[in-house]
């Protein structure tokens, strides 16, 4: 990847308009024009945290 300075979390729609897969995904974005260059093949896990508190964080990261 060149030019990746910044990344954020983005809903991915996978699937089609009839059926629709969404994700939360890590878009990778080139600094200088802030295009999309990458993202994670796999959406984000939200699962096996160890208390309600470290699962707020991460969703809070993501809104």
């Amino acid at each position: 990847m060149e030019n990746v300075t910044f990344w954020r979390y983005q809903i991915i729609n996978r699937g089609t308009t009839e059926t629709p897969f969404y994700g939360v995904h890590e878009v990778y974005l080139n600094e200088k024009t802030g295009k999309i260059i990458s993202w994670t093949e796999d959406p984000v896990a939200l699962d096996n945290y160890g208390n309600p508190e470290e699962l707020r964080n991460d969703l809070e990261k993501i809104l």
